[in-house]
């Protein structure tokens, strides 16, 4: 099967475009975010924490409703009939221009995040946590990337939006609780447990996952309907 990757790259620079505005909010919110997190008291370490989840999550899961949920919503397959476009492009297009719109306030919040804990006021110690709670919105992302992008159905996506918002303060609540990562938390000396490279696993196999059952779901459509 040929893909037209102009065709994608044509439909993600699209959505890139319109969304444009919107992405340099939330890397401003995140910007603000980081500049709390790095002042050195512990109710602006939670303050600047608690924005850069909030900003992180809502850049994903804003554009998943704005370019898939309210396309759906407004009708625009029609149009979208009427390109010379398969489903499996079409498919690819919304997931790179979903996952980057997602991807470039998180990465800039992860590498400031990184620098402030080596060289500002967080312990070095608290990097490893850090970093995992990185990567599991990452992995909560993806799912509601897939489950929306399967069903283009509203219902389903807020549903799978709260249920992995609800799951993010447990998985969060067990790591601070586990004596591998809470007794590290004030060195100054990174470590990194052998237990985080079992997490960081099981995120990145649940992202891979995700993305590989919704881009199989879409390569088997032969029609958008």
């Amino acid at each position: 099967m040929t893909i037209d990757f102009n065709m994608v790259k044509r439909l993600t620079l699209k959505d890139w475009q319109i969304h444009q505005k919107v992405i340099a909010g939330y890397v401003a919110g995140g910007i603000l975010g980081l500049a709390i997190f790095g002042m050195p008291h512990a109710y602006t370490f939670y303050m600047g924490a608690v924005i850069m989840l909030t900003v992180t999550i809502a850049s994903g899961f804003h554009a998943v409703s704005v370019t898939i949920i309210n396309e759906k919503k407004e009708q625009t397959l029609p149009f979208i009939m009427s390109l010379p476009i398969r489903p499996i492009e079409y498919a690819l297009a919304k997931f790179f221009a979903n996952f980057t719109i997602f991807i470039v306030p998180w990465l800039m919040m992860m590498m400031g995040l990184i620098f402030i804990a080596l060289f500002g006021p967080i312990p070095n110690g608290m990097l490893p946590f850090l970093v995992l709670v990185g990567t599991l919105v990452v992995a909560n992302y993806c799912i509601v990337l897939s489950v929306t992008m399967m069903t283009e159905s509203e219902g389903w996506s807020i549903f799978t939006m709260v249920l992995v918002n609800l799951l993010l303060n447990p998985v969060i609540m067990l790591m601070t609780s586990n004596p591998d990562f809470y007794s590290h938390f004030k060195e100054e000396t990174m470590v990194w447990p052998a237990i985080a490279s079992q997490i960081l696993l099981a995120q990145l196999a649940v992202a891979v996952i995700s993305i590989a059952l919704v881009l199989y779901h879409q390569a088997r459509r032969l029609t958008f309907i």
